[in-house]
């Protein structure tokens, strides 16, 4: 039943201003409308509601995503609007942009409350684990694999130990080719 329905995120602001020209201006998405309660806008078909809260702590984890067909030249486009790319240490791309051990390519930036939206070509969740589980399993034998087999299904849930591990496992993918 709810296949047939309209996603619709939800993320929180402590500054509709400052929420509406990053939703608006920078990422491109169509204003809907304001009130007391909350922002709208419109990504695609789906709508982002934006609600005011008085302080609160970001997530650390990815907040919304979005898939895209062609990530270098989005991550050219929301550059030049202003957006700024997340810099971690496991990405050599000089644009920021992770390519995981399944080839799915993942950009990270922040909105202006600091969550962490997600700019993508495909989803990196819990299913780039479980494909790189099997492309493991595939490749490593003995100790190695059953080390980094406990450290991805322990810290699958923590979206900020995925990149160490999800590295972790494409090292040790590489040593057994």
């Amino acid at each position: 039943m709810l296949d047939s329905g309209k996603l619709v995120g939800f993320v929180i602001t402590t500054d509709y201003d400052k929420a509406r020209e990053f939703y608006e201006q920078k990422l491109g998405l169509q204003f809907i409308s304001a009130d007391q309660f909350a922002l709208m806008v419109k990504a695609g078909e789906n709508k982002i509601r934006i609600s005011k809260a008085a302080s609160f702590t970001p997530l650390q984890g990815t907040v919304l995503g979005w898939e895209v067909q062609n990530i270098e030249a989005m991550v050219a486009w929301l550059k030049q609007r202003g957006v700024v790319f997340e810099k971690y240490a496991f990405v050599e791309d000089p644009d920021g942009i992770w390519t995981a051990p399944s080839g799915d390519k993942v950009a990270w930036f922040k909105d202006p409350d600091g969550k962490r939206p997600l700019s993508q070509r495909t989803y990196v969740d819990h299913r780039v684990l479980k494909r790189t589980v099997s492309s493991l399993r595939a490749a490593a034998s003995g100790n190695s694999w059953k080390t980094a087999e406990k450290q991805i299904y322990h810290h699958q849930r923590h979206e900020s130990t995925k990149p160490q591990i999800l590295q972790r496992c494409t090292n040790l993918t590489n040593k057994a080719q």
